[in-house]
């Protein structure tokens, strides 16, 4: 048989209570055991509930004494519904409570039976505390299936935010699953943690949302008012659900007060305020809040910030403070509860010896124990606390209540399995070892919290002392020996337990106590004190690591460099331009350099503080100073005389005092990164020690920085707007940053992917696309293929090309002339080496900053465009363009050279006009020929030319220019030519035409002017004939061709006008006759075409002599025609026409041979169609004689 055979451990005590995890979960209230000091404070709670009183309270009581527990038992009776089940529930917990307080027991029962209260349950946070009082809140709803009313967070806020990039911004979206990756969630798994509101979740998104929104910080609730929305809650709980009110839980109140950031303390403890403030004043639809800390805020002394320990002084007032206070007995009787043991335990040899009454006279003797009877020592310490020594079980109350946390408790020490827990020791335990637990387990159990409790430099440095002489002995009794004067020392109380030989003794349990203490002493690890006869450790790290910090102060002559120092204790690196980067997306940013103001105003060139390899587009000076002296005016005139626009200045009027601390830290860090140093046993325990005092003066130092530079009442903000230098101090200083940013930079190009747009590209595969982006451009390689798909090539493409404009020629803000800083250094490049240097400097500079990362493939575009020879120099050597050189380009501009040369570059730009000029649309297709497309595109326009400009030979008077004239017969051939070779005709035959053969650029211009010639000859030569018509008319030309036409029709013969006459007289009588056009052009080609059946657009050179003569000719004709001439023969023609109108027309009659055959084919047709009526016969020839006369 073994100890674990006789000893059980209640599971109920096994895991601390977790008020969020274990809220009305049966077992655990099932497992709650009443003692007098708890249901005392329960009573308290209950009785606030029933007179509607003290609504706000901190419960203060060490870790592991039940006080989660009892607040889970309030909250059992406050929120659990009535029904059978749960009737019982509270029923088992009454009848515990009675044992105790009869009067408690019906005060439970009475909460239970009332109206039921809402538990919001606050956990420890360190952020935004207005944040978690709304996920409370909305946890709290949801588990009551109050949905309708429950308040957005920032989790279902970047819900919303995540479900809308996938809805509306499709590449943000994609974006946002490939950043996930690097903290191995998919885009499904973030969604369902922010469900469940998983911070580890929400801290992720937090990281990841500036990188898709130039910089943003999320925070969409930064508008929220907590409180409204509390009261609102409860009141409608009241009045429509029919609930009490709200009951609040804040635990772990400890460590949301250690954990908080002094920058937010203030505003976090104005809502804690506000919070009891509104409890405290609920009537009807009542609110309390309820604090749990392991102990009270004052005794945190100088361990917490001032700024802190002042943020929560003035909630103190509002708050009532409940001591969780237990009595000697009632803590031992808890561990009693926590062991079971089978009664045969007693008869075992290796128990008695420790039961036994000489072992209990021994240990009651002790004074730890006076407080009890000899009777009651026996039973409740020495046999309910077995398998713990007395001594142990001292220790491990007293332990717990010092340093015990959630996670590590008197309870999980005994129950819980565990490394160093009673439990896993028991249960490892032989039957040839010792049964009874000493208390060196007690150390090796608690000593990560001796660690962690910075707060208390006693325990602290008592942990310290016991690592280091742990560290110098291997014997495992000498180690039991060390454990147990540790915890006897962190304990602490002399007059109970001191550290004597005789106590010492009885806790270790060593075979050989008196050697094990005699060798630690030998060994310079311990001593004893005359003074007491107790023994303490003789290494004192803090002291002597106080002296090295010393020493070496005195040999840097007590001067350090404050400038490094601000900069390492600050967190103020660099300030985002957010509004700028938001519109320009992109990430801008200043760096903060930290400078005396006496050697700011020294510096007779500030561009000097920007020349650094440090990368940012500007930098923030924060200036302090040791003197008490005002120094804005000669900061304010140091910047009017340097004019730097990229420098914002910070200067603080608070004196800067902290000197000693400065050097002190700045030492610290020397000895920090001092390995020869480390390499001496008695100085290896002080590395332990150094983050202690470290600490403490980050504190002071940091609270300098933030009150001094942060605080608008000491702060002067300077920089350079239109208006000269600004002083200002209640702008932010990202605004101010903002502003110099739309002022220097504005002309940056929006590249809205931030994987490409920034300076250095670190990424394996972002260079990756970067470089096969560049090899498709250089190559001519159609990539359209990029307009869509989620790989890293397309993203950039996009981000580059088409959000820009860039490649659809509809160019977005600043994107055109961008371009053209490229496209104008390439032209500079003619006949002369330009060096790359000049180009990346004019593009990272003001006014366009642009990031190297994404010059070079703008780069390769620019240079895809181009047609030339464009030769790449390394220095002197010639270089094969492609994606390599292109990069090595951008990255050393100082060694590369373009060159293009003269001839080729004209002959480009007469090409390119050419391309404008004729409508072609070019591309980086290499498979077409650019040649072929120009000499196509001029062969259709010339095609699509009317005839009558095409028919020209001679006009020189029409050209006004005896070379264009000379030569366009001979471009009319050329651009005839059915197998013309565009080589020939472009750059050999129409420059020759032209004898412009060295003279791109005069040719260009003749070509332009021939083409707009043709085109407008048509034009011309109708206008002409409007002119040339209306003098035939009217010598005087008094009208236009339209009136002049009417006056002279209508002074014409009746014959003249209904007469049937040759045809050339007839048509122009009707086309005068049925004009319904005051359009001059279009009646003369009609006209034109009346009188000699040519179109106007047929003419040719000699076409308008022509028609001027027989124009006169009929008009003559028309007009010698009158009514007296007309013979006695003349036959008359009269029927109505279509529209309606009588048609009345003469004709002579003709003799019988006259058309015989015409005459013989219509009646012989007519009678072929004997279907048809006389009346439709005479109507169809009726019909085709209007159209005739027509």
């Amino acid at each position: 048989m073994q100890l674990r055979d006789y000893v059980k451990f209640n599971s109920d005590f096994r895991d601390s209570v977790n008020l969020y995890l274990d809220l009305n979960k049966v077992d655990k209230i099932r497992s709650y055991i009443p003692t007098k000091s708890s249901v005392d404070i329960l009573e308290q709670y209950l009785d606030a509930v029933l007179d509607n009183k003290q609504h706000s309270t901190l419960l203060i009581g060490p870790y592991g004494k039940g006080k989660s527990h009892l607040l889970l038992m309030l909250l059992a009776a406050l929120t659990l519904k009535n029904n059978a089940e749960n009737d019982k529930l509270i029923g088992e917990l009454c009848n515990k409570i009675k044992k105790v307080d009869e009067g408690v027991q019906k005060k439970v029962s009475k909460v239970y039976n009332q109206g039921k209260y809402l538990s919001v349950l606050i956990m420890s946070t360190q952020g935004d505390l207005n944040q978690a009082f709304l996920v409370g809140l909305n946890e709290a709803l949801k588990r009551e299936k109050l949905t309708d009313i429950t308040p957005d967070t920032f989790y279902t806020y970047a819900v919303t935010t995540i479900n809308r990039w996938k809805k509306e911004y499709p590449d943000t979206y994609v974006s946002f699953s490939d950043l996930l990756k690097a903290y191995k969630y998919t885009v499904t798994g973030i969604i369902s943690a922010l469900k469940n509101c998983d911070e580890n979740a929400l801290n992720v998104f937090k990281k990841v949302y500036p990188q898709l929104t130039s910089g943003s910080e999320f925070n969409p609730l930064v508008g929220s008012e907590v409180l409204p929305m509390y009261k609102n809650i409860a009141d409608k709980l009241v009045e429509e659900y029919g609930y009490s009110g709200i009951y609040i839980v804040f635990d772990e109140f400890s460590k949301y007060i250690e954990g908080q950031d002094k920058k937010i303390a203030g505003n976090n403890m104005k809502i804690l305020q506000d919070m009891c403030e509104l409890a405290n004043a609920s009537k009807n639809a009542k609110i309390f809040i309820t604090m749990v800390a392991h102990k009270s805020i004052k005794e945190y002394g100088k361990f917490l910030s001032v700024e802190i320990i002042n943020s929560f002084t003035g909630i103190e007032g509002r708050i009532k403070e409940v001591l969780f206070v237990t009595s000697s007995k009632n803590n031992y009787e808890l561990i009693q509860n926590a062991i079971e043991k089978n009664e045969a335990y007693l008869g075992v040899p290796q128990v008695a010896r420790y039961i036994s009454r000489e072992a209990v006279d021994l240990a009651y003797k002790l004074p730890a124990f006076s407080g009890f009877t000899r009777e009651d020592f026996e039973k409740i310490v020495v046999r309910g606390c077995y398998p713990l020594s007395p001594i142990t079980a001292y220790l491990l109350l007293n332990i717990s209540e010092k340093v015990a946390q959630n996670e590590r408790t008197l309870f999980t020490f005994i129950s819980k399995e565990e490394q160093y827990s009673v439990a896993r020791t028991v249960k490892t335990m032989s039957d040839s070892k010792n049964w009874i637990i000493d208390a060196d387990l007690v150390y090796d159990y608690f000593k990560s919290l001796f660690k962690k409790d910075v707060t208390n430099e006693f325990i602290h440095g008592e942990w310290l002392n016991a690592e280091y002489a742990l560290s110098q002995v291997s014997d495992a009794n000498q180690k039991k020996m060390l454990k147990c004067l540790a915890v006897i020392n962190i304990v602490n109380k002399p007059d109970e337990l001191p550290a004597d030989e005789q106590d010492l003794y009885m806790a270790a349990g060593v075979p050989d106590p008196e050697a094990t203490l005699t060798g630690l002493s030998a060994k310079g690890l311990i001593y004893k004190k005359g003074s007491n006869n107790c023994y303490v450790f003789k290494t004192r790290a803090t002291s002597e690591l106080k002296t090295e910090i010393k020493k070496r102060m005195n040999v840097k002559g007590g001067k350090a460099n404050y400038n490094r120092v601000f900069s390492l204790v600050s967190d103020m690196q660099y300030v985002l331009p957010k509004r700028y980067n938001m519109e320009f997306t992109m990430t801008r940013y200043f760096r903060y350099e930290y400078m005396s103001v006496e050697e700011f105003l020294s510096i007779n060139d500030l561009n000097v503080i920007l020349d650094t390899k440090q990368v940012c587009d500007g930098k923030v000076l924060v200036l302090y100073s040791v003197e008490d002296i005002d120094y804005v005016e000669q900061i304010s005139e140091k910047i009017n005389e340097c004019q730097n626009n990229k420098i914002v200045v910070i200067y603080s009027r608070k004196t800067m005092t902290l000197q000693d601390k400065m050097l002190e830290y700045e030492v610290l860090q020397e000895i920090k990164t001092d390995t020869l140093f480390f390499t001496t046993e008695e100085n290896k325990v002080l590395i332990k020690e150094i983050p202690i005092i470290e600490d403490d003066l980050y504190r002071e130092i940091y609270y300098y920085i933030d009150t001094a530079f942060e605080d608008i009442k000491e702060r002067v903000i300077f920089y350079i707007s239109d208006n000269g230098v600004e002083k200002v101090n209640n702008k932010r200083i990202s605004d101010v940053v903002d502003d110099v940013c739309y002022r220097v930079y504005p002309c940056t190009l929006s590249v809205n992917n931030e994987m490409i747009n920034k300076e250095v590209i670190s990424t394996s595969p972002i260079k990756k696309a970067r470089k096969i982006i560049i090899d498709r451009l250089i190559y001519g390689e159609d990539c359209s293929d990029y307009h869509s798909g989620t790989s890293a090539e397309a993203s950039i493409y996009r981000a580059l090309f088409v959000g820009t404009g860039i490649v659809s020629k509809e160019y977005g803000r600043n994107a055109e002339n961008v371009i053209g800083v490229f496209n104008l250094f390439i032209d500079s490049a003619c006949d002369e080496k330009q060096p790359l240097s000049k180009l990346v400097e004019d593009l990272v500079k003001e006014p366009i900053g642009m990031r190297r990362g994404i010059i070079p493939i703008y780069l390769a575009y620019a240079l895809s465009l181009r047609k030339e020879d464009i030769v790449i120099y390394f220095d002197t050597k010639e270089m094969e363009l492609n994606s390599d050189i292109v990069l090595n380009m951008c990255d050393n501009p100082d060694d590369y050279y373009i060159f293009i040369s003269m001839e080729d570059m004209k002959k480009e730009q007469y090409l390119t006009s050419l391309c404008k000029l004729f409508g072609v649309k070019e591309n980086n297709n290499k498979s077409e020929s650019r040649l072929q497309n120009i000499l196509i595109s001029m062969q259709r326009w010339f095609r699509a030319l009317p005839q009558v400009t095409k028919n020209i030979r001679k006009q020189e008077k029409y050209f006004g220019n005896s070379i264009i004239s000379k030569a366009f017969p001979k471009v009319k051939g050329l651009l005839q030519s059915v197998e013309a070779n565009p080589y020939e005709v472009l750059l050999v035959d129409i420059p020759k035409v032209f004898d412009c053969e060295s003279d791109y650029e005069k040719l260009i211009a003749l070509l332009t002017e021939l083409k707009s010639k043709l085109n407008k000859y048509y034009e011309w030569v109708a206008q002409n004939a409007v002119v040339s018509t209306i003098e035939v008319f009217d010598k005087k030309k008094k009208n236009d061709l339209v009136h002049t036409l009417q006056e002279w029709y209508e002074a014409q013969s009746t014959l003249a006008k209904k007469g049937l006459h040759s045809d050339f007289v007839t048509s122009l009588m009707s086309v005068i006759a049925d004009m319904k056009t005051f359009d001059e052009v279009e009646l003369v080609k009609k006209v034109v075409h009346a009188v000699t059946d040519v179109y106007l657009d047929s003419w040719n050179d000699s076409s308008m002599e022509n028609y001027l003569e027989v124009l006169k000719s009929v008009k003559e004709e028309i007009e010698n025609i009158d009514d007296e001439n007309a013979t006695a023969g003349n036959l008359e023609l009269s029927f109505i026409g279509k529209d309606g109108k009588k048609i009345v027309r003469y004709y002579e009659h003709v003799s019988e041979g006259t058309g015989t055959i015409l005459k013989n084919m219509i009646s012989d047709n007519l009678e072929d169609f004997s279907d048809l009526s006389v009346n439709d016969k005479v109507a169809i020839l009726l019909e085709m004689i209007e159209k005739q006369l027509s």
